[in-house]
């Protein structure tokens, strides 16, 4: 697995690929640090991504987790070739402030 990881503390990043090795799943990694680095990563290639994905059986999730609620328009492009291709994308970590900020109204059992 190959992992392109968010994380401005790079200690965060290890912990969190050290917990997926101790899980038995291998992995290649990369960190950015900032959303605009993720971006140009991300956008920069998907075609390399989808690639490797395919060529390693092609059974993979996109996870775009910590997504803040004003990011998730820019998330849902960032998804689009990956949709495209026929991977499934979850995107995730919004508050439930912001999620309730997103509704057009507030539904009356909230």
């Amino acid at each position: 697995m190959q992992l392109l990881i968010v994380e401005d503390n790079v200690s965060d990043a290890e912990l969190t690929v050290r917990q997926l090795r101790a899980a038995g799943i291998e992995c290649t990694w990369t960190r950015v640090e900032t959303e605009d680095a993720f971006r140009d990563a991300l956008l920069s290639r998907p075609d390399l991504i989808i690639s490797e994905i395919r060529k390693l059986g092609g059974k993979a999730l996109i996870g775009m987790v910590g997504a803040q609620s004003n990011q998730f328009p820019r998330a849902v492009d960032l998804a689009r070739p990956f949709l495209a291709a026929g991977l499934p994308v979850c995107i995730g970590g919004f508050h439930v402030s912001g999620c309730l900020a997103m509704l057009p109204e507030m539904p009356p059992d909230l």
